[in-house]
């Protein structure tokens, strides 16, 4: 199977496997669902979080403790969820299917049902996340969700076409990894890959702080040394000359 790197962005990637002889048109389909399914995820957890803290419709906000057990086994539901969709999955080499995805949503909708038993109003952004009918559009999630038809997968620099095979631009061998960009049609060549990943910049970073570090402490290591008594090519002969303890102001 070959080991895609599906990235909309450096903040939003993961990992999925595929044949190498999958159309691409097919390979489309089955990455945009867990685009569209990441972002499901993360827009219930916002949504989430907010119905915790208001507890909207007829539900008792506190004081009961049946209500509050059910809505902790929805935020650790969510939490789950979040956990399984994030960037960092990738590299802990973990790769993403749509079933997990969905199970994960399935899990917070029995959380959901569990404490809220009568149902959620039906205004609820919550309810329409967890649905599949709420609209992004105008919000920080704008443009999230792709239609497939309406998608492209770029790989190193070019267009992946429909009615090709994924095999004919990364090649044979089923141990293949590549890095493709997931985007909406008609934008043109994604950004390149960095030069060096995140990681590795990360770690460049902290090794020039730590050598400008080393320098400044060099650098008022050596003024203490020249301002030292003991660093004076005359000191030991204004001590015998009764002068050593003399400053000039």
């Amino acid at each position: 199977m070959v080991l895609l790197v599906v990235k909309r962005s450096e903040s939003q990637q993961f990992l999925y496997e595929i044949a190498a002889d999958t159309d691409v048109e097919e390979v489309l389909k089955r990455v945009v669902n867990i685009n569209n399914l990441r972002f499901r995820i993360q827009r219930l957890k916002q949504e989430g979080e907010k119905l915790a803290v208001h507890a909207q419709g007829d539900q008792p906000t506190s004081g009961d403790d049946k209500h509050d057990e059910h809505m902790e086994k929805l935020r650790r539901a969510m939490a789950a969820a979040e956990l399984l969709q994030h960037k960092n999955q990738v590299a802990k080499k973990v790769a993403l299917t749509e079933d997990m995805l969905q199970e994960a949503v399935e899990d917070i909708r029995r959380a959901a049902a569990e404490a809220y038993p009568e149902g959620l109003p039906t205004e609820e952004p919550f309810k329409h996340a967890l649905d599949g009918t709420d609209d992004p559009t105008g919000t920080s999630h704008d443009g999230d969700d792709i239609d497939a038809s309406e998608a492209e997968l770029w790989f190193a620099s070019k267009r992946l076409p429909v009615g090709t095979k994924l095999s004919q631009h990364v090649g044979r061998n089923e141990k293949t990894k590549a890095v493709v960009k997931l985007q909406h049609a008609g934008y043109g060549p994604p950004p390149r890959e960095p030069v060096v990943d995140e990681e590795t910049q990360k770690a460049m970073l902290a090794y020039y702080h730590k050598k400008q570090e080393d320098e400044k402490r060099l650098a008022a290591d050596d003024t203490m040394y020249f301002d030292s008594a003991w660093a004076n090519p005359r000191s030991l002969k204004n001590q015998f000359s009764g002068v050593g303890n003399v400053r000039l102001s």
